[in-house]
């Protein structure tokens, strides 16, 4: 059975590895099988793309996308 922290880990995994987004700012907390996503990331796309990554992650049944766009300090 599926822990949450097990899910959390996961999913930031999951993230990391999709590289689509800059995971060391999003944070990912589990609540039964739901995840929520919460940090910053570079645009709309980033926003989307992160939920279909945690989505795709075994156990996950749903994703609260609370993620905000932040243009990267340059």
């Amino acid at each position: 059975d599926l822990t949450g922290a097990v899910l959390e880990a996961d999913v930031a995994e999951a993230l990391a590895r999709a590289g689509l987004v800059d995971a060391s700012r999003v944070s990912v907390t589990a609540k039964g099988l739901a995840v929520a996503l919460e940090g910053f990331v570079g645009s709309q796309m980033e926003v989307a793309a992160a939920a279909v990554v945690a989505g795709r992650v075994k156990g996950v049944k749903a994703v609260d996308n609370k993620l905000r766009i932040q243009a990267a300090a340059v």
